[in-house]
């Protein structure tokens, strides 16, 4: 019990210098000056402009990508090219070369445009405020991509199975119905009778 004593009194008298010796931390109660308010404000400002910019420069580019027939293809090989490919030019041929019927693929066509096109869409859409100047856009997407479900690869593994793509066209069918509905509705200005 001695021994406890002690070694708790030692510890007490540790921990009490210990703390003596530490230096006090100053409040941080200062509230900001308002020249420096300011200059976070213009930070904030100037950053949101450039980070605006480069979406747009960005969407710009894949829409002009888009609206050329073959395009896509290409430039999505392309980015492959510098992402994957950056360093190892000589990788990049012996791909390029195994992959070869890519270019010439128009299945391979139709799904690089869709997904640049959605690219594209939330590229827009991160530069706005709000989702309603985009929603036609969106729509039209949904429409192009409900007609797109014959796109297939070659590979059985990845197409799945026949029940699958059965499951994929009703879900995709509940939302081109649901496309049609939203568009009357946007068009009239008032929910569409649904009975």
């Amino acid at each position: 019990m001695k021994l406890f004593t002690r070694w708790l009194t030692a510890l007490c008298v540790v921990t009490a210098s210990f703390a003596q010796s530490t230096p006090k931390v100053p409040a941080d109660d200062a509230t900001p000056s308002a020249a420096a308010l300011n200059q976070i404000q213009a930070l904030a400002n100037a950053r949101e402009k450039s980070r605006t910019a480069y979406f747009s420069a960005a969407r710009d580019a894949i829409e002009g990508v888009v609206q050329h027939p073959g395009a896509s293809g290409n430039y999505v090989i392309e980015c492959i090219r510098k992402v994957r490919f950056a360093e190892d030019a000589a990788e990049f041929a012996k791909w390029k070369k195994k992959n070869a019927d890519l270019s010439s693929s128009q299945p391979f066509e139709r799904a690089a445009n869709l997904h640049l096109r959605y690219l594209a869409l939330t590229l827009k859409r991160a530069t706005l405020d709000s989702a309603g100047p985009v929603q036609p856009e969106v729509w039209d997407y949904l429409k192009r991509l409900a007609q797109s479900l014959d796109l297939e690869s070659d590979d059985p593994e990845q197409r799945g199975t026949p029940g699958k793509r059965d499951k994929q066209r009703a879900r995709l069918n509940r939302h081109s119905d649901l496309y049609k509905k939203k568009r009357d509705e946007i068009s009239l200005g008032w929910p569409s009778d649904t009975s």
